[in-house]
């Protein structure tokens, strides 16, 4: 082929090569993986991030599902879920977890109930109950965010997943499901745990 023939070829390609380049952001980011927002995507973060099979991936988060499901209302429940691509697979997936009580677990009074009764407290009396029924809910919080990470440990520990990477499979799963689903739906999941 001649010098004259080559130039022509290289110059007709080169701009069919720079129309490729187009998937790029004017800023030059790269454009979102479309695949992301898909069970493979999902999967795919999990095994390459953690370092775990895609079994032990789709165990874990069927094990989360099934955790949130039980401590969550349908509303916060199913924004979750939503974030999740195929959450109902991920659920049958899940070793059977039992989410055990908060031990000595007390459901305080609320500020309605401690309001409604007898006149005759001070109201600096009626102030520090309800102040007090407010560290109490913040206490029974606590313990149940605690029993949950007991019960989602039990269940990673029955998919082996190693206790150093079940400590991170929760931080990289909420990042994933804010990625997908937007901040509410990982606060939710930042909430369980």
């Amino acid at each position: 082929m001649s010098r004259i023939a080559c130039t022509f070829l290289l110059a007709a390609a080169l701009p069919a090569m720079a129309c490729s380049k187009s998937t790029e952001s004017a800023a030059g980011a790269p454009a979102p993986n479309k695949d992301l927002a898909t069970s493979a995507g999902l999967n795919n973060t999990l095994t390459s991030k953690l370092g775990i099979s895609e079994q032990q991936a789709t165990a874990a988060v069927g094990s989360v599902l099934s955790l949130a499901k039980g401590k969550l209302s349908p509303e916060e429940y199913g924004k979750l879920s939503g974030a999740i691509p195929g959450a109902e697979s991920y659920l049958a997936a899940a070793p059977d977890i039992a989410v055990p009580k908060a031990p000595n677990a007390v459901t305080p009074p609320s500020a309605d109930s401690i309001a409604a009764g007898p006149v005759a407290a001070a109201d600096s009396t009626a102030a520090g109950a309800a102040d007090s029924a407010a560290a109490g809910a913040d206490a029974a919080a606590a313990a149940g965010q605690s029993v949950g990470m007991s019960a989602l440990s039990s269940a990673f520990s029955k998919i082996g997943l190693p206790p150093e990477t079940a400590k991170q499979f929760v931080p990289v799963l909420t990042e994933y499901v804010g990625k997908v689903g937007g901040p509410e739906a990982a606060n939710i999941l930042k909430g369980l745990f």
